[in-house]
């Protein structure tokens, strides 16, 4: 069954004395996971706040900052939880077998050079060591240098047209821009069914929540047949004949004792086991089936000859 999942970014300036009101948000609209960046908490761990659960990771001074809320029940399924610096972490959680990476980034403007104000940048130089899973990541970014007017045109790369209010994730003195990101790895791209900034939401922030739909299935993976190896008959001929007598003669030759005083059920299996090691021993064999094996094919030894 497909699940739906519903991951969100948010700059919220500050945890302190909003977490509450957060939560309540999350609950609201739904959200089941969210990155949050300038959490301004000291240090690194979890707390549990109401059905949340929050993994942040902080410095040792009241800056920069980012956290994970995880809401029920996949809060229960994380596995690992990767705090890098102030502003990356990383949780890994299982939903439906299969393991998911979430990543929250966090690039400031302030005190950083060119190169390190873009989020690949940051993650490059802080987040080599990562663990990324299997299947989709989703990356929580805020203030990217990367600035977009906003005129109506496809504002996500996977071609959801939405308006200008909707794509707009900051605002502040009459101006809007899209600095706050969401994401997603191109492979899975079809697991997101929506993606955009609520417009009506603000928890004492510039930043608007920025939300993206997904709907996650369980991939099938398709069974193989294990293959068994398959003598290669073709070759019972010439030199390679002599070579298969002999060693099924030596070898019933050294056995005759044994063989003479068994039943004869024990005697067959062990005739027959006896010729199957000789023929391999003396023709070879192919794994695998006929049409990966042109030149070898296991069909081709049932010649006029072999059937008399």
């Amino acid at each position: 069954m497909p699940v739906r999942i519903r991951a969100g970014s948010w700059n919220v300036d500050t945890l302190t004395g909003k977490r509450y009101e957060l939560v309540e948000t999350l609950h609201k609209r739904k959200v089941d996971i969210l990155c949050v960046q300038e959490t301004r908490w000291k240090g690194r761990g979890a707390v549990k706040i109401m059905d949340y659960k929050l993994w942040f990771s902080g410095s040792r001074v009241a800056r920069n900052g980012v956290g994970i809320f995880i809401g029920p029940p996949y809060n229960e399924n994380v596995v690992d939880v990767s705090r890098r610096c102030d502003r990356i972490m990383s949780v890994r959680l299982v939903i439906q077998e299969v393991t998911y990476t979430i990543i929250s980034a966090y690039a400031p403007h302030a005190g950083l050079g060119a190169a390190e104000k873009t989020l690949l940048g940051i993650v490059r130089r802080g987040c080599e060591d990562v663990p990324f899973g299997p299947s989709i990541t989703y990356w929580g970014g805020s203030k990217w240098s990367y600035r977009n007017e906003c005129r109506g045109v496809p504002g996500c790369p996977w071609g959801l047209w939405k308006t200008n209010a909707q794509l707009a994730t900051f605002h502040s003195g009459g101006n809007s821009t899209q600095i706050d990101y969401l994401l997603l790895r191109k492979g899975d791209l079809r697991t997101c069914g929506d993606c955009k900034a609520l417009t009506d939401l603000t928890c004492s922030s510039q930043h608007r929540l920025l939300v993206m739909d997904l709907v996650l299935r369980r991939r099938v993976t398709k069974s193989v047949r294990p293959v068994q190896p398959k003598i290669l008959w073709k070759k019972l001929n010439g030199e390679k004949a002599e070579t298969f007598k002999t060693l099924v003669v030596e070898r019933l030759e050294a056995e005759v004792e044994m063989v003479s005083q068994d039943e004869a059920d024990q005697m067959w299996t062990f005739l027959a086991s006896t010729i199957r090691e000789a023929a391999k021993e003396a023709l070879g064999v192919a794994v695998g089936t006929s049409r990966g094996h042109r030149s070898d094919r296991e069909s081709w030894w049932l010649s006029d000859e072999v059937q008399s």
